[in-house]
């Protein structure tokens, strides 16, 4: 499903899809969409996922109302396949502030549905994403880098395009035949079957 996404990208959009705890750092989100918006006006960014921490996500809320962009930010909650699917074919870009990963699907799903990713270089993330080929790593906590980054891609739509494509082949690799085939031939390996 997520590889025949068609592209409907609308301008300035930025998609967030998983846990809004403190691991997936969303707040770090918001303080780069206010950083991005100086440069990008109609920047938007859209979180799609369920909170465990109710007082993390007050926090959240209370810190999208001191910067006024209340009206820059969507707080879905949980979505189905359906609403998911819709929010990639519409996003500009996918991102990802976490402090701690292992191999978030939130961005495979993403480059399987061509878009480019800004993403943190923690975990298993820089096994997933090229930097600078499918999108771009940053520190995690570094909100200013994460931003600059965000506005790179938002302001060029070659670059998001190239990066896109380069994404979805990177995806590839993560195809259910793709993968059950390598299991089997490790399995054979294992056991000297060639």
């Amino acid at each position: 499903e997520f590889f025949s996404i068609s592209d409907r990208a609308e301008p300035g959009r930025l998609f967030y899809a998983g846990t809004i705890d403190e691991r997936k750092n969303v707040l770090d989100l918001v303080r780069t969409l206010s950083i991005i918006r100086a440069s990008v006006a109609d920047a938007h960014l859209v979180v799609a996922g369920r909170t465990t921490n109710p007082s993390y996500f007050q926090h959240l809320r209370d810190f999208t109302a001191s910067e006024h962009l209340e009206n820059s930010i969507e707080f879905l909650g949980l979505v189905d396949r359906a609403r998911l699917l819709e929010e990639l074919a519409r996003c500009s870009i996918a991102v990802l502030a976490s402090r701690q990963e292992t191999a978030p699907m939130a961005v495979i799903e993403a480059m399987a549905a061509g878009k480019p990713v800004v993403a943190t270089r923690v975990g298993g993330v820089p096994d997933i994403v090229q930097h600078g080929h499918s999108g771009f790593l940053v520190d995690a906590g570094d909100v200013e880098g994460f931003a600059g980054r965000s506005v790179q891609l938002l302001n060029d739509p070659g670059l998001r395009s190239a990066m896109g494509q380069h994404a979805r082949l990177l995806a590839q690799r993560f195809r259910l035949a793709t993968v059950a085939a390598a299991y089997r031939n490790l399995y054979y390996a294992l056991v000297g079957r060639v």
